[in-house]
């Protein structure tokens, strides 16, 4: 529960972060950084009359940012566990 509390106040913080900069309102804003899948998100902005578009490219370039950086992440955590515990971990490509 906390954690889901974490997030939308983090979204919240991002969306206030952005909305300005970005010209985007506020509404839409919070709907594209909440936790939700893309077809849902894009539904429920149609439904209160929101910016649509700008819900969906920001799910998209969120999902395409996770995609992309999972890698990356993980071989930094799993660097840092062999070097911590002086194991050896076969990275499989």
């Amino acid at each position: 529960m906390l954690k889901n509390v974490t997030y939308c106040v983090v979204s919240l913080l991002f969306s206030l972060a952005i909305a300005k900069p970005s010209g985007l309102d506020i509404e839409s804003l919070i709907l594209s950084t909440v936790p939700g899948g893309m077809s849902e998100m894009g539904i429920t902005a149609k439904n209160f009359h929101l910016n649509v578009p700008a819900v969906a490219v920001f799910n998209v370039l969120r999902m395409a940012f996770v995609n992309l950086s999972a890698e990356l992440f993980f071989h930094q955590v799993l660097g840092r566990l062999e070097r911590r515990n002086d194991l050896h971990i076969d990275h499989a490509r």
